[in-house]
């Protein structure tokens, strides 16, 4: 995780491969409050508790005023809920632009916490920065299945 004096500015997940269980993997703790902040709320997540991230601040002073709407509305989406890319689209106000939200999900720094994985495809499960196999674990940790 890199934080700025804003917030959290980028999150990476480790490569998914088969057999892995990402509840076994935590994330170290090197500091700072929001840092362990973010922290434990990761590994209550993993461990398939319904964790609601808002409280970590981000920063995304880095990106373009539509990313950082469409990033900022998607974090309003809740625990084990998904919406598809073109009604996030309009959630930003910008109906017909969910290829443009594709891209900009593409791209999120900050996968979990803003929850890129509860947007999908309206005929499927669409992409996922981190990975697909990231995406389904992840909707199928929220649905509880």
């Amino acid at each position: 995780a890199v934080f700025s004096g804003s917030g959290l500015k980028r999150l990476v997940l480790p490569r998914f491969s088969t057999g892995y269980t990402p509840a076994g993997r935590g994330m170290a703790r090197r500091g700072g409050k929001d840092e362990s902040v973010l922290s434990a709320s990761i590994n209550r997540y993993l461990a398939g508790e319904a964790v609601d991230f808002s409280c970590i601040p981000v920063d995304l002073s880095e990106l373009k005023p539509f990313s950082q709407r469409v990033l900022l509305e998607l974090r309003g989406v809740p625990y084990g809920e998904i919406v598809t890319y073109g009604e996030l689209a309009c959630m930003a106000g910008a109906p017909n632009s969910q290829r443009a939200v594709g891209r900009i999900l593409g791209s999120n720094p900050v996968p979990l916490v803003i929850p890129c994985h509860r947007v999908v495809a309206r005929n499927g499960i669409g992409g996922f920065s981190c990975g697909v196999e990231w995406k389904e674990w992840l909707l199928s940790l929220e649905s509880g299945a």
